[in-house]
């Protein structure tokens, strides 16, 4: 089922202002597979649980910030606005303080 899934923004430690927005049963599992045999870090910047359903809904919101086109899960657009369409999407305010909460930088 769609909403079983969580709903994740990644990082990219070498490409700051371009993140990934996708959807996985196991995020920490996505992310160590993204990041395997690469010079860079995946880094979770936020992670909501169950909303899964909502991915293509956040994609259409960023379509025009889409990195190489149709089909891409990557942004180059303001962590900020890619957590004010999920809080649309999911009918929440995630900005301002709420950002705080969700921002998560992994260790280099």
């Amino acid at each position: 089922m769609d909403g079983e899934d969580d709903l994740y923004v990644f990082g990219n430690s070498r490409l700051p202002g371009i993140y990934k927005c996708g959807r996985s049963k196991d995020v920490e599992k996505r992310r160590k597979e993204l990041q395997q045999s690469q010079p860079f870090h995946i880094i979770t910047h936020a992670v909501f649980a169950k909303a899964g359903g909502v991915e293509y809904r956040v994609h259409q919101a960023l379509a025009e910030f889409r990195v190489d086109g149709a089909g891409r899960e990557w942004f180059q657009v303001s962590l900020e606005r890619i957590l004010t369409e999920i809080g649309k999407c999911l009918d929440k305010k995630l900005v301002g303080e709420a950002l705080e909460q969700f921002e998560h930088v992994e260790p280099a």
